[in-house]
Formats: structure tokens, sequence, C-alpha cells
């Protein structure tokens, strides 16, 4: 039996049918195409197209990126700080180590300044001092042009108790001639043990020599001869000293002068000891004691006075 249409037929499409798509067109009762036939039962249904991009849509929709997460940002954050950190202390060092080269030098420009104005106070000091000099109309000497007039020839020190030799009249300080003439002084003893200074031989002359009698002439001479005065001499010129140094009294006042513009000070001189106190009787106190009488250095080598 043949088919039979409606006037109105249903337009298929080109495209695999898709329910997500599109829509399935409403098929109405009078488009419905009736067959009836016998090999209704042979013809197979057609297969309908599955759905393509659905699932997979769906899938690229749930994908979860799992190379970034909240913990991996934390960390990178801290690495940047930490490098900004460690990039800020190397610049801070730096700075400090300049500051530390800068102030260096402004030390060591500051000790040549104090250096340089010590300098120029002294010489400020110094022309003052000549030109108040100057204007007080006296005779300025340097103190060192005066050292070979007030040290001792011997010992080479300042002569603080000058000594002069009246045979010759060289000058020394007391100490050094007195340590001369102790060495001569022993040599004669070693010769002449019975010699006494405080008891010289008398001085027995030509004249009186001959008024002696013959005999006792050789007997005179030998006691002469080892109660002879030692041969004290010069330390500079080798002159034969017969007479006691004396002191150079004008020659100490310009020794202590120059010294104390040198700003140099004598040694302390030893103090006499003090006196011992009597007993005291019935109240009254004792006698104040007899002045001391002091010795002269000379005496031990010419004899007392």
């Amino acid at each position: 039996m043949p088919a039979t249409r409606s006037a109105a037929t249903v337009a298929r499409s080109a495209e695999p049918y898709n329910k997500s798509s599109h829509s399935a067109p409403r098929i109405m009762d009078s488009d419905v195409i009736i067959i009836s036939s016998d090999e209704e039962d042979s013809v197979a249904p057609k297969r309908r197209a599955a759905p393509r991009n659905k699932n997979k849509t769906r899938a690229a929709k749930e994908i979860i990126d799992i190379t970034s997460t909240p913990s991996d940002k934390t960390s990178r954050k801290g690495e940047s700080s930490r490098s900004a950190a460690q990039a800020k202390a190397k610049a801070d060092a730096k700075e400090i180590a300049r500051q530390k080269e800068a102030l260096a030098l402004y030390e060591k420009e500051l000790e040549r300044s104090k250096a340089e104005i010590t300098k120029l106070k002294n010489e400020l000091a110094s022309e003052k001092a000549k030109a108040k000099a100057s204007s007080s109309g006296g005779l300025s000497i340097p103190a060192e042009s005066l050292d070979d007039l007030t040290t001792c020839e011997i010992c080479t020190c300042t002569m603080w108790k000058p000594a002069t030799l009246p045979d010759c009249g060289h000058t020394f300080c007391q100490g050094c001639l007195t340590d001369w003439f102790s060495t001569i002084l022993a040599q004669h003893l070693t010769s002449n043990p019975h010699y006494n200074p405080n008891h010289p031989p008398p001085h027995i002359g030509p004249d009186l020599l001959r008024a002696l009698p013959q005999a006792l002439h050789p007997y005179i001479l030998n006691i002469m001869q080892n109660n002879s005065h030692p041969p004290y001499t010069c330390p500079t010129c080798r002159v034969a000293v017969r007479n006691r140094p004396v002191e150079a009294f004008a020659l100490k006042n310009l020794v202590h002068t120059v010294a104390e513009a040198k700003g140099e000070r004598p040694p302390p001189s030893a103090a006499p000891p003090a006196p011992v106190a009597g007993r005291a009787t019935r109240g009254r106190a004792a006698p104040p004691p007899a002045p001391r009488r002091v010795e002269n250095p000379w005496d031990g080598f010419f004899g007392k006075s």
C-alpha cells in the first residue's frame, strides 16, 4: 500500500540530532505519516547520534590547577621578602663602612689640627717671651750656650757645689774633686803609713838646717820625707795643688739661675740632725745644745785650719 502524505511535511535537518542544543520540534498529528507496509517489521530503526561536546565541556570546566597552591604563593612571597631584606642589609653595611672610613679620616684630620694648634701656641709663647725680653731691654742668652760653664769637666753634670783650685784656677764639682784627692791620698798612705794631715812636719829651712848639728841632718831629712804632703794635682792641667780648694759662690749662683731657666732643680741638701733635748730639772728646760760645727770637706786632705 502506497504512502500517503499530508499537505504539510516535516523538514529534516542534515545535522545530527542534539538534544542539548536544539529543542525537538513538536509534531502535529496531521503531519504524521502512516506507513502500512508488510516490510515495517524488517526496517531497523535509526540510531540517534550521541551528543559530542557535552561531557568534554564539563570536564574542561571541572579541571583544577594543582601547580599553584596558596602555600606556594606564601613561600614565594617570603623568599622575595628575604631577598629584599638581604639586599637592604648589604646596602646598610656598605653605608656603615663608608661612614666609618669618613669618621677615621675626620679623626686624623682632628689630630693633625690639634698638633698644629699646639705648635702655633708654642711659637706664640716663644715670640711673646722674646718680645717681652726685648721690650724690657734685658739681654737674652740661650741656656744651652752656658752648659760649658755650668757643667763639671769630670762627670759632665751640673756643678751644684763648684770648687775652684787656687793654684791653677780650674773649677770642678766638690764631689768629683774629693774623689780625685782621695785616690791620691790612698796611694800616698801606702808608702807613708804614718802620715797624718792634722800633724804636718815642721818646716825646716836651709838656714835652720845649717844651724843644727851635722849629725842630726840625716835624721831630720828622713822625718821630713816620711811626713811629706801627698802630691795633689789638678785633674785637668796636673799642676801641683798645695792649697785647699775654695767654693765659687758667684759661679754657684749662676749655675742655679741657669738650671732654674732650664727647669732643673738642685738635689735636696742633707738636713742637719735635730738636737736631742736634755733632761729637764725641777721644771726648768735644759740649755740648748752648742751649735754644731760644720766640717770642711778639705780637712781630711790638708788638715784642719
